[in-house]
């Protein structure tokens, strides 16, 4: 799970939210647009105060800190 966790999804996480631009004239269908990329960064720190603590940190906006 750490190679999955801290290697894999942070790659994933640039390569869907457009962080490598696109390959070819017109977007690739996968790459989400950005108004999806910042609504997801705000829904996640907007769930941080219901999420328990107990386990691990509080998480942080995906798009901000998507390598942590």
């Amino acid at each position: 799970m750490h190679l999955l966790f801290c290697n894999v999804v942070p790659l994933f996480w640039d390569l869907f939210s457009g962080g490598h631009g696109v390959l070819g004239k017109s977007p690739e269908p996968y790459i989400m647009p950005k108004g999806t990329v910042t609504k997801i960064g705000r829904e996640i720190t907007a769930g941080c105060a219901t999420e328990p603590l107990a386990q691990a940190r509080s998480l942080r906006d995906i798009n901000v800190h998507s390598g942590s």
